[in-house]
């Protein structure tokens, strides 16, 4: 077993107690003395650690190094500096890259030095290994939030270190005593990093600029080309150095010293999230505010307003536009900055299916400051989206007195439109198909005197009236003004467009409904084809494409590709969209009446169960989806011969949508028509 020596911090102090001691007068320095005993292998085996080594030690160490003889010994020198660490070894197998530590090392050494044990180790919802997590996975944060935690008045109380940001902040300046027992303290994390930055700056100023700004950012993901953005907008650092400006050069400044990570491609980088927060603190008021504008300008002008065209570019800025939710900028022109970003990202958060979180985000950008308010050009419509939102998760009620309202106040111009159509699209929800009608008819001739015929706007209020055709069941003109919108949108948008390919999409599910399924097979494989081109085959349209093309296969009586494609759209939905979205569960739903077709009735019931109890638990137990699911399960349930639970389900169905949708609802006319065949059928059994 090697002995291990404490660094010295006198020449005296590297001398083992039992080695030979300095007394003044003798020629031999406590140095000589030292690489004397170390050199002696009858004194067994030694391990000496440097710890810290940087540019100003580099000679020491190597004198060192040189005159002891190492037969015997191990001499581990740690640095933050990459370079150095193979200057100082010589050669590459001899250094050792340090990562994180796994979430069982890092809660293990948390608990040991907490002085805790398998018995008596904190459980709950904010478990040590969230904490571990939030330090980063870091030896050295660890070992010194478990020394914090014992300073804490209530330790058991150390929530606060993952909620609180004047807690992490007091954790980076806290100055644990020395575990030697001296009264001597240890440097802070904020001191041991920020003598880090200081290299930095003295190495390359533009390096310590970048990390600054990096610091803003969500602490992982941070993409290459987005820090190039920014530093464009950074007009102050043109001004200094245009001539040198390398940001590549100043990524490696970072790599090297080891403040950042890289992917394997160096073009995504992540950074320790109490590191930003250390690289925060160092900067004035004035550099933070700077810095916080360049962030929100570039996020407004990277984050794409076309959602599905751009899903990647959504998904990688996404968590750095959630992040930039917690600064609100004192400024009008940045707070306008600030209110789009997050109004983009909540857009892509209600495509995700993700509304909780969505609507958070537009609320906080609805009640910006006053002097933005209700007179901004914003306001209408991220008050729409939060109408959107509503209507989403079947609070109609709540939606029809906004959008009324921004009706009201929307006196005219593209805001009141929109304001119309989304109304429009809720009485459409609620079956309310002649004001839905009424409002669509008059947003179509406006736009088509306005606009033109074939214009964009035009053509998509015509696709809506369509859609209100399709579900009174008037298919034919559904039908006409389906491919009179698909016509017009490949002559004026091209045969790729999105807006295209979604017209073509739409017409295959009519002539679905017509019942001409080879044609709906044909416009519905050329949709998906050309969507799984341009998007990629995980796009959410291109899923849409995959679930409406599975339905064609069901009615065409091919069972076994309807049910191949629909797992396979459904597995993807899971993976992109997430378990409980809206999309996911209308996959769930369609393979189980696939299933149900297949004569495998005890599976779809499991399955369909399952969309069940999600729609309730996502959406509430009255939202048209749930309602919709209910129906279908009970369906399911009359092939299994559970008739009496069969018939109970549907009535429930039947009053629930009476509540929700109205008396005269399609979707309630046909389950109470159901229900009173089954009741029906049980009087007559019971009269036999």
């Amino acid at each position: 077993m090697p002995r291990l020596l404490r660094p010295p911090q006198e020449q005296s102090d590297i001398i083992p107690q039992d080695g030979p001691q300095y007394a003044p007068g003798k020629t031999e320095t406590p140095l000589d003395l030292a690489l004397k005993w170390l050199s002696d292998e009858r004194n067994g085996r030694w391990l000496i650690i440097l710890d810290g080594a940087n540019e100003n030690s580099l000679s020491v160490i190597h004198d060192f190094a040189t005159s002891v003889e190492r037969r015997n010994g191990t001499i581990l020198v740690t640095t933050r500096h990459k370079k150095l660490a193979h200057k100082i070894a010589g050669n590459n197998r001899a250094v050792i890259e340090m990562e994180p530590m796994t979430v069982f090392d890092a809660v293990a050494l948390l608990e040991r030095k907490l002085g805790r044990t398998e018995n008596n180790s904190w459980r709950g919802p904010h478990s040590t290994s969230d904490l571990v997590k939030s330090l980063g996975l870091s030896p050295l944060t660890i070992c010194r939030a478990a020394a914090y935690i014992q300073f804490m008045p209530a330790p058991e109380d150390f929530r606060q270190l993952l909620d609180s940001e004047q807690e992490k902040i007091k954790l980076l300046e806290f100055e644990p005593s020395s575990p030697d027992g001296s009264v001597k303290t240890l440097d802070s994390i904020l001191t041991i990093w920020r003598t880090s930055f200081d290299a930095v700056r003295s190495e390359r100023s533009s390096a310590a600029e970048l990390l600054s700004l990096m610091s803003f950012f969500d602490r992982r993901g941070i993409p290459k080309w987005f820090l190039e953005l920014c530093r464009q907008n950074d007009l102050s650092l043109h001004q200094e150095a245009p001539s040198d400006y390398d940001i590549t050069s100043d990524i490696e400044t970072l790599l090297n010293h080891c403040l950042i990570s890289s992917n394997g491609t160096k073009d995504i980088f992540s950074m320790h999230g109490l590191m930003q927060l250390a690289v925060k603190s160092c900067l004035y008021h004035y550099e933070r505010d700077t810095i916080e504008h360049i962030f929100l300008k570039s996020l407004k002008d990277a984050f794409p307003r076309d959602i599905y065209s751009n899903w990647a570019t959504c998904e990688e800025l996404f968590a750095h536009a959630q992040v930039a939710a917690h600064y609100q900028p004192p400024g009008e022109h940045q707070l306008r900055d600030w209110t789009i970003v997050l109004y983009r990202a909540a857009r892509f958060a209600r495509a995700q299916g993700r509304y909780e979180v969505a609507m958070q985000l537009a609320n906080q950008a609805a009640n910006a400051p006053s002097y933005l308010g209700r007179k901004s050009i914003e306001w209408p419509v991220i008050s729409s989206l939060i109408a959107l939102l509503l209507m989403d998760q079947g609070l109609y009620d709540r939606a029809h007195v906004l959008l009324t309202h921004l009706a009201d106040v929307c006196k005219d111009g593209a805001n009141r439109t929109a304001s119309m159509l989304n109304l429009a699209c809720l009485h459409k929800l609620k079956g309310r198909w002649n004001e839905a009608e009424a409002i669509l008819a008059e947003v179509t001739r406006d736009r088509r005197t306005k606009l033109g015929e074939t214009h964009p706007r035009t053509l998509s209020s015509m696709a809506n009236l369509a859609s209100i055709a399709r579900a009174q069941g008037r298919y034919q003109e559904a039908h006409s003004l389906l491919l009179r919108v698909f016509v017009g949108y490949s002559g004026s948008l091209g045969p790729d467009h999105p807006q295209t390919l979604a017209s073509m999409n739409n017409l295959g599910s009519m002539y679905r409904l017509l019942g001409e399924l080879d044609e709906a097979e044909r416009y519905q494989k050329q949709a998906h084809e050309s969507r799984k081109m341009i998007f990629g085959a995980d796009h959410p349209e291109t899923l849409a494409s995959m679930n409406g093309l599975a339905s064609t296969y069901r009615l065409q009586g091919r069972l076994d590709e309807a049910k191949a494609l629909q797992e396979q759209t459904l597995e993807a939905r899971k993976r992109i969209l997430g378990p409980d979205h809206p999309s996911t569960l209308a996959s769930m739903n369609n393979l189980a009446l696939i299933l149900n077709d297949q004569g495998k009735h005890g599976v779809a019931s499991k399955l369909q169960s399952q969309v069940l109890d999600a729609c309730k638990e996502k959406l509430g137990p009255e939202h048209p989806h749930t309602l919709t699911s209910m129906n279908n399960l009970a369906l399911i349930w009359r092939n299994q011969d559970r008739k009496s639970l069969t018939r109970w389900t549907m009535q429930n169905c039947v009053e629930a949508r009476r509540r929700v949708l109205g008396p005269e609802h399609p979707y309630t006319v046909s389950s109470a028509r159901i229900a009173d065949s089954w009741a029906s059928e049980k009087e007559k059994m019971a009269g036999s």
